[in-house]
């Protein structure tokens, strides 16, 4: 326990100032997992000679398939902190719970401590938060599958 000295002005306190800076090294160190997902817009752009159709994959007719409709995106930040790496993004791939615990394995194998994994209520989401056993009638977390402890 911290005594801290209380006076009519304020003082400096060099053992909660300590203790702050210990805490807020230790808070440093705790990560999240983020997997904002969303639907790409088509952003078009007229081609008045051929009158193709273009956005930044390649060129393509309306009807055309190949056009990336979502972007899969994994970030890990610092939950006290305001940092954020991104980890990797793929196009039109469903977020699966083995590439989940695999993104998760990678960063605490770089030194991370993932303590939390965050998304937003999208379909894809909520299917994975499903194969995982999370629902608001069911569990609320899943074991790191680098540390089981936590």
């Amino acid at each position: 326990m911290i005594k801290i000295p209380i006076n009519n002005r304020c003082t400096r306190c060099p053992a909660l100032e300590a203790e702050l800076a210990s805490l807020k090294s230790k808070l440093a160190e705790l990560h999240q997992l983020q997997a904002p997902s969303s639907a790409l817009k088509r952003h078009l752009f007229t081609d008045q000679q051929a009158e193709n159709l273009f956005t930044g994959k390649a060129p393509y007719r309306w009807d055309d398939e190949s056009v990336y409709k979502a972007l899969e995106l994994f970030l890990v930040s610092g939950i006290f902190t305001t940092w954020k790496l991104p980890m990797l993004y793929a196009f039109d791939t469903p977020v699966t719970k083995e590439l989940l615990l695999k993104l998760i394995k990678a960063v605490e194998g770089a030194g991370g401590r993932v303590v939390s994994t965050v998304s937003d209520m999208g379909s894809g989401n909520l299917a994975l938060w499903r194969s995982l056993g999370i629902g608001h009638d069911a569990e609320a977390s899943i074991c790191n599958p680098a540390d089981p402890s936590r």
